[in-house]
């Protein structure tokens, strides 16, 4: 589950705190972001393996589109037991 939110022109803030997890007592351990998402997934630089300040991975994140319209977004989620699922969709900046 993603979930969104815009936080000030061209900035959404996005969360997959409440992704579902792939395997049973696994827990997420990165979490990567295509936020110019194409053909083929390809990490945004800087919106993968990011942690928090506790060094666990980040589920929340902030970013700033380069302009306006609609663009295709991709997160990659990983768990600690060797699960991986993608979320892609689109998303109307405004």
């Amino acid at each position: 589950m993603l979930r969104r939110r815009n936080s000030a022109a061209r900035t959404y803030k996005f969360d997959v705190s409440e992704t579902a997890i792939l395997n049973a007592g696994a827990k997420i351990i990165n979490v990567q972001w295509d936020l110019d998402y194409g053909e083929r997934f390809s990490s945004t630089p800087g919106f993968s393996f990011i942690r928090s300040k506790k060094k666990e991975p980040a589920l929340q994140t902030q970013y700033e589109f380069s302009g306006t319209g609609t663009f295709s977004i991709a997160c990659k989620v990983q768990d600690d037991m060797g699960g991986e699922g993608m979320w892609t969709g689109e998303i109307e900046v405004r």
